[in-house]
């Protein structure tokens, strides 16, 4: 597999097909570019202001009021933003396919479009929508496992059994231990089997198979592949960062600027289209970032399996050794 060809064909591609961005931003990137960590504020557990009124169960007295008065409209929110995810799950479900499908044809150099390529997304709805809820399972299993381990520790905790509260906290951490290069190998298992399902016609589980077969018989490139991804991803992340740190300095100046001449009313009247603007382009350069790392994956998997040409015959057919002697050893 030649890496670097990989990189440079699948921006190619990426790049003369414009589509594909769009299909990108529906949802069909199973493989994004970039990495978002979030961890749980601990203030978000306790009142606002020390000292406030609470309520039963420690929430604030105006909170809870504001809940109980407008407790229909919370949950008519609530079901709204299900339904949106849940449409949007199943919409990535089309767009998976059509995009893996669309850049493997654009790289064997065949007409394809987006009429085409939706068609192929929902051909493989279901098969992809099987590999998920595999994939969700799985997810569960080990959640289910870390979360055994946490009750045990509390249980351990509680009835002040020391010595198996350590044991259950060195297990804990092997399996955590465990579970970190376990997860990576998964993952690219069913970013591998997802490209089996579309390209190959298989079913879920004979998609994994194949997935876990290539991991298992192709370990080195996988993993090799895996992390030139992580590269890419940190050096585009890295880029796009000083890129929008440069365009909030220069906005944020205008506005400032804006603000200071003609008025709070005049900044925000401008800030609103510009602030749009710059959402939507945000959404342009993912899609297109998210496309990328896509396509890289589905060329990598068409090459997962070709050895490198054989080394040519030595000596060569017709080959005449040269007399002895031959060349002539300087005298002096």
């Amino acid at each position: 597999m030649q890496y670097g060809q990989l990189i440079s064909r699948s921006l190619s591609i990426v790049w003369r097909r414009r589509y594909l961005w769009l299909l990108a931003i529906l949802g069909g990137a199973d493989v994004g570019g970039g990495f978002s960590t979030s961890f749980p504020n601990p203030s978000t557990f306790r009142s606002a202001t020390p000292g406030a009124t609470t309520g039963g169960g420690g929430v604030p007295a105006p909170a809870g009021q504001f809940l109980a008065d407008n407790a229909g409209l919370i949950v008519a929110i609530v079901a709204i933003a299900l339904v949106v995810a849940l449409g949007w799950f199943l919409l990535s479900c089309v767009t998976t396919g059509a995009l893996i499908r669309a850049s493997a044809e654009h790289d064997a150099e065949r007409p394809f479009g987006l009429g085409p390529a939706w068609r192929a997304g929902v051909g493989t709805f279901w098969h992809i929508l099987g590999l998920r809820l595999l994939a969700l399972a799985v997810g569960l299993a080990a959640a289910i496992l870390i979360g055994l381990l946490v009750l045990f520790g509390f249980l351990a905790y509680a009835g002040s059994q020391s010595g198996l509260l350590a044991a259950i906290v060195v297990v804990g951490v092997l399996v955590v231990l465990a579970l970190i290069p376990a997860a990576i190998v998964i993952g690219i298992a069913f970013t591998l089997a997802t490209r089996s399902l579309v390209l190959e016609q298989r079913g879920p589980i004979a998609a994994l198979g194949r997935g876990l077969n290539l991991m298992g018989a192709r370990l080195g490139r996988a993993l090799l592949v895996w992390l030139i991804q992580v590269g890419l991803s940190i050096g585009v992340g890295i880029a796009l960062v000083i890129v929008l740190l440069l365009v909030f300095v220069i906005v944020g100046g205008l506005l400032v600027a804006v603000g200071f001449a003609a008025g709070q009313t005049a900044a925000i009247i401008v800030g609103i289209p510009v602030g749009l603007v710059l959402f939507a382009a945000l959404i342009v350069v993912s899609g297109m970032i998210n496309s990328y790392f896509s396509t890289y994956w589905t060329l990598a998997f068409r090459r997962m399996e070709l050895d490198a040409p054989a080394a040519a015959p030595w000596p060569p057919p017709g080959y005449q050794p040269p007399p002895p002697g031959y060349p002539p050893q300087p005298t002096g």
